[in-house]
């Protein structure tokens, strides 16, 4: 018999005794309390199930939430920025690097294909938003890029960027290394930004802007500082 078929039946019953009954609130709660079996449980255990969903409920609120790693700082954003491809994505993505830093006095820039045109933009351009996102308050620019033997160093953009830094009189520090991956750029030694992208690879391929926890900053610094520890420093790329 169906779950439909025994409410049925077990209505029709109840009906009918509930009919013959006294005509009483008493009689009739009576009449109802012998009817004990309720498809598809019996009334215990319908009691019993009810109040285990309260206690899971209960402990689902009194569990502390944990925020989630990948979270922005209000806690309703999953990701700060998310980029798709084009020279319009590339522009916002540019334009929310520069917004980010505001105005510190000193930027660190881990990324290994940091000083590599990749061909898909004009090499013009590519300079012209990396001399456009550097903010003048700044002074000091430190680099965590790939040897200079790598295929991914420009020389024609390197020897730009030297002469722009020494122009603007900002001091450069560079560690030629290999064993930072992750795109990541640093305000003032606090505030971190994970770019899912090398800078000029921002508008080829959909990429996240993320900012990263104060733990895993701290992380991260205390790598950079074993890095700088072990790496001989260039004051060029």
């Amino acid at each position: 018999m169906s779950s439909k078929e025994h409410l049925i039946r077990f209505l029709e019953e109840l009906t009918q005794e509930l009919r013959e009954s006294e005509n009483t609130d008493e009689s009739i709660y009576r009449t109802i309390r012998r009817f004990r079996v309720f498809s598809p449980f019996l009334d215990d255990e319908f009691e019993y199930r009810l109040h285990s969903i309260e206690k899971k409920i209960d402990s689902l609120i009194d569990r502390p939430v944990a925020s989630c790693r990948m979270a922005s700082s209000d806690g309703e954003r999953v990701t700060e920025l998310m980029m798709g491809h084009g020279p319009l994505e590339r522009a916002k993505g540019v334009k929310y690097l520069s917004d980010w830093m505001n105005s510190p006095t000193e930027i660190t820039i881990a990324d290994p294909y940091f000083i590599k045109n990749s061909g898909s933009i004009p090499e013009a351009d590519y300079k012209n938003s990396l001399q456009g996102l550097l903010p003048l308050s700044l002074k000091k620019i430190e680099l965590f890029i790939g040897p200079r033997t790598q295929k991914y160093h420009k020389a024609s953009i390197a020897t730009w960027f030297n002469q722009l830094c020494t122009t603007r009189g900002i001091q450069l520090e560079v560690f030629h290394q290999e064993e930072v991956h992750d795109r990541v750029w640093l305000r003032d030694g606090g505030d971190a930004l994970v770019v899912g992208t090398s800078f000029n690879g921002l508008g080829n391929k959909c990429a996240f802007l993320l900012n990263l926890d104060a733990a895993d900053t701290a992380s991260f610094n205390a790598e950079l500082s074993r890095i700088r520890a072990e790496y001989t420093c260039s004051n060029q790329v």
